[in-house]
């Protein structure tokens, strides 16, 4: 068998496996969905909610231009929180769990990861709403104005009807470093592949991120230098994508983060030790699950986030969150450990 050929097949296989994946995730969700029709709901704790674009509204959605990711708009946004605060949720900001709420309570947290300059919109969104969000910018991409390399990927397969490999293509991406996928998109795509589309897709300016910064509402964390997929990396590049990203921000800002978006979700225990070294006390997955309180210093290191996808099924995916039986978690728990 050729390399060429051997290579192609490998990559077939792991798309069919891909899909088999996706669908079998959407099969849970959707079990869930129909068991929070008879399951508890409401159990005391943290619910922490993860969202990156923030479109002006659904036009914006089907331009094509970035990912459209959860499809969130600021009527979406609201929806959300009438939604819980309807159910006795109250929307803390970040500086509450880090100081640890009162158990027995039911609380919610919004974050948005990558730094999107879409997201200056919340300024705005969380005033009106009595609201509070924390938004975890790439340096790098706000610092030299590049495209984010999914959004590049989305674009650039979106214009020549290439979406059905979206899904595996993206999956082969996460294994690389951010330097690598840049060469690849490069590469494949000609040498504006990572440049913006236009103020839709591009990253928030230095100026922006410290207007967003500047509201009492918006919390900044870390999301390292290059939104940089930790594991892999060398140890030492690795702490030091952390630790410039802090020392960044707090030149920049004033102020040094607590809190950090693993990127991608992708952390073990060494990770959570550099975290811990560079001063950050909370951090967020993209594991599902309700975060009990109280909760100790390592749990505050992995809190659970849900995708709440604002489609026609945004208001089951709601109340399945709200649920005290779900599949999803317990899915994903039972992978890691097999």
């Amino acid at each position: 068998m050729t390399q060429p050929y051997a290579a192609e097949t490998g990559g077939r296989l792991r798309s069919i496996y891909l899909q088999a994946a996706l669908a079998g995730r959407a099969a849970l969700e959707r079990g869930d969905q129909l068991l929070a029709l008879r399951a508890p709901v409401d159990k005391p704790g943290l619910l922490v909610f993860v969202m990156h674009s923030l479109f002006a509204d659904r036009a914006e959605i089907e331009r094509g231009l970035l990912d459209p990711h959860e499809r969130a708009t600021p009527e979406g946004i609201s929806r959300l929180l009438d939604y819980f605060r309807g159910h006795g949720y109250r929307f803390v900001a970040a500086d509450e769990i880090d100081a640890g709420p009162a158990p027995g309570g039911l609380y919610a947290h919004l974050t948005f990861d990558d730094g999107f300059a879409n997201n200056l919109q919340l300024i705005d969104l969380l005033e009106r709403e009595d609201a509070f969000a924390s938004v975890f910018p790439s340096i790098e991409h706000v610092r030299n104005q590049q495209s984010f390399w999914w959004n590049s990927l989305y674009r650039e397969r979106s214009r020549r009807g290439q979406l059905r490999t979206l899904a595996s293509e993206t999956a082969a991406l996460r294994r690389m470093t951010d330097a690598e996928v840049s060469d690849y998109l490069r590469a494949e795509f000609g040498p504006a592949a990572m440049e913006p589309a236009g103020d839709l897709d591009r990253p928030l300016s230095v100026a922006e991120l410290r207007e967003l910064a500047a509201s009492p509402r918006i919390e900044i964390g870390n999301h390292t230098l290059d939104h940089a997929v930790l594991p892999n990396y060398s140890p030492e590049d690795a702490e030091e994508q952390i630790a410039g990203s802090q020392r960044w921000l707090r030149q920049e800002l004033g102020a040094t983060p607590f809190f950090i978006a693993y990127p991608n979700g992708s952390v073990n225990d060494a990770i959570v030790a550099m975290a811990e070294r560079q001063g950050l006390r909370l951090g967020v997955t993209v594991a599902a699950g309700l975060n009990r309180l109280p909760s100790s210093p390592a749990e505050r290191m992995r809190l659970s986030r849900f995708r709440v996808v604002f489609d026609g099924r945004a208001r089951q995916r709601m109340r399945a969150v709200r649920s005290a039986i779900q599949l999803t978690p317990f899915a994903r728990k039972l992978a890691i450990r097999t």
